[in-house]
């Protein structure tokens, strides 16, 4: 386990703490467990960010 987190804290460039968050929330919102939020990029915004 702790050399699988080495190589993703290294192939993504975070600390291992940012490793596992990242892990966690991804395993979270796939899991629907979070809310993931999509960017509709191309929806009107009518002028706001």
């Amino acid at each position: 386990m702790e050399e699988a987190l080495r190589n993703i804290s290294s192939e993504l460039v975070l600390t291992r703490d940012d490793a596992i968050r990242y892990i966690v929330r991804e395993w979270m919102e796939k899991n629907t467990y979070l809310p993931v939020h999509d960017l509709d990029e191309d929806g009107d915004t009518d002028r706001e960010a």
